[in-house]
């Protein structure tokens, strides 16, 4: 597992993504909801680490980055990353890559390597569904997810996320 530093959802984009879960679990498609230690939010990871780094290590390297107040995004497609993992594609954005950039830089100013899927130029954005998805399940989780898009979502809150056990360390802006 990994810590990340992520973009949290508005209440009514929070809420649409836990019903599109809900759905999908219901036709037998495990989400992020029934995975790991079922305490998943729905989010958009800005970088990801090592569990060995540091929570306060983390929260220190961002500490310095100006709050630039909450982002709006459009989730409009699915898409998929090999293994199974299935996620909503935000519309690309130059603030979302700026701010994505900034964050990397601090980090690595901090001395914190972050996985090579999530520095600028490589980094695609996105929202997982699910990392368990058969491909055989991709044609029903496709409908529900269209069923839905595209879905209006600000990040109106950041957090650093401890992806093995759900645990959360709330960044005091939206970087």
């Amino acid at each position: 597992m990994a810590r990340g530093i992520v973009l949290l959802f508005d209440s009514a984009a929070h809420q649409a993504m836990v019903s599109l879960w809900q759905r999908l679990e219901a036709l037998g498609i495990p989400t992020l909801a029934s995975q790991t230690h079922c305490k998943h939010v729905p989010h958009v990871t800005y970088s990801l680490l090592d569990p060995d780094v540091g929570v306060d290590a983390l929260l220190g390297a961002v500490a310095g980055l100006p709050d630039n107040g909450p982002m709006p995004l459009w989730l409009h497609g699915v898409a998929t990353f090999p293994g199974g993992i299935t996620w909503l594609v935000p519309g690309p954005t130059a603030s979302l890559a700026i701010r994505q950039a900034a964050v990397d830089a601090a980090l690595r100013s901090a001395g914190l390597g972050i996985h090579p899927d999530f520095e600028p130029g490589t980094w695609a954005p996105h929202c997982t569904i699910s990392t368990q998805l058969r491909l055989e399940q991709l044609p029903a989780l496709a409908e529900a997810c269209h069923a839905i898009l595209p879905l209006a979502a600000t990040a109106t809150r950041a957090a650093v996320i401890d992806s093995g056990t759900g645990r959360q360390w709330p960044l005091p802006g939206v970087p």
